[in-house]
């Protein structure tokens, strides 16, 4: 896995930071208002062809799956995130308008600030990493050692990621086993991520027999700790739209960014910020992470898929991913289709 709950950096110079925020204010306040904010996912138009709801069903079989002893380990005591077994005391919900500094400070609107001592519990992943190739010059340190995932590494800082993915079909067969679906974007070195989660199950703090979506940021960026958004249910079919993004309002420590989502039936954002002071390069067109599947039939019904994606650097350029693919779990015929397009995931 990577980054923790709600779910898988390099050090920017001054001068790099100063150039990338330049267009912005020096208010580290978050936005009043969210829902003007341009950058943030907004309605929803017509899809891509490719991007069809895809209701075949996820598996005609049921096989045993062999719980990770990874898993198994993990104390009761550990929140089960998208990114991996976390501590409740790094753990951590933000309020509209909240602003977490880069000490993992918690800064609210109306002024009052949260400080916390540097989360002293590491990320426990519960699958294994595997190896990674370089790309564009930048070698990351392992995959997440999530189940699966597609992933990108971009030749330059991005300054925006948006995505589109599908509510898949509920699992067949539910036994308090817990889903994160995502894309998401961390520094090359995998030490942060920011990421719109779709989640299935219960994590301790929400969820249960149903999905539910939730804006995720967190990891040494700040001081290891991890925050989400309230957390909202949605249901079978409809589009989540998430973004990830630079909002362009900075001081000396680094920029503020944003982590926004919302469902088609809802187009509210929930949106969480963060002060950064790193750049970001690993870019995540799909990933899955599971927990407590023992079986194929706990997996979503159906299948799922990513699209609509864009990514930004800080000139204004677009760029075109060639996504490859990460499986660490092979049991259920997981496996990865993509172009540049659409990732899409099987389980």
């Amino acid at each position: 896995m990577k980054l923790s709950l709600l779910v898988r950096g390099l050090s920017v110079s001054a001068l790099a930071l100063a150039v990338a925020c330049s267009s912005g204010s020096h208010d580290a306040t978050a936005p009043a208002d969210p829902s003007v904010d341009q950058t943030a996912p907004q309605a929803d138009g017509p899809l891509p062809p490719e991007a069809a709801y895809d209701n075949t069903p996820s598996t005609d079989v049921d096989r045993t799956i062999q719980i990770s002893a990874a898993e198994l380990a993990l104390s009761p005591d550990l929140v089960r995130a998208p990114h991996g077994g976390i501590h409740p005391s790094c753990l951590h919900e933000l309020g509209d308008g909240d602003v977490v500094d880069t000490d993992g400070s918690i800064k609210s609107a109306d002024g009052h600030v949260q400080t916390f001592a540097p989360c002293a519990f590491p990320v426990h992943k519960v699958h294994a990493d595997a190896p990674v190739a370089p790309e564009n010059g930048v070698q990351p340190p392992t995959d997440n050692g999530w189940t699966e995932d597609a992933n990108w590494t971009s030749p330059v800082p991005v300054q925006r990621f948006s995505a589109q993915f599908h509510v898949p079909a509920a699992p067949s067969v539910y036994t308090n086993q817990l889903i994160y679906m995502f894309p998401a974007i961390e520094d090359v070195a995998g030490t942060s991520i920011v990421q719109p989660v779709l989640q299935y199950g219960n994590n301790g703090a929400w969820g249960g027999n149903y999905w539910t979506i939730a804006s995720w940021l967190g990891g040494g960026q700040w001081g290891g700790h991890y925050y989400y958004s309230a957390a909202r249910r949605v249901t079978t079919g409809e589009v989540i739209s998430g973004a990830m993004y630079d909002t362009r309002q900075c001081h000396p420590a680094g920029c503020q960014w944003a982590v926004s989502m919302h469902n088609s039936k809802n187009t509210a954002n929930l949106t969480v910020y963060a002060i950064a002071g790193i750049s970001w390069r690993w870019v995540f067109g799909g990933a899955i992470e599971v927990y407590g599947i023992n079986s194929c039939r706990k997996y979503p019904a159906t299948y799922d898929n990513f699209f609509s994606f864009a990514i930004t650097d800080y000139a204004g350029h677009r760029h075109t991913p060639t996504w490859r693919p990460s499986i660490n779990v092979h049991t259920c015929g997981e496996r990865i289709t993509s172009n540049s397009s659409i990732v899409n995931l099987y389980y």
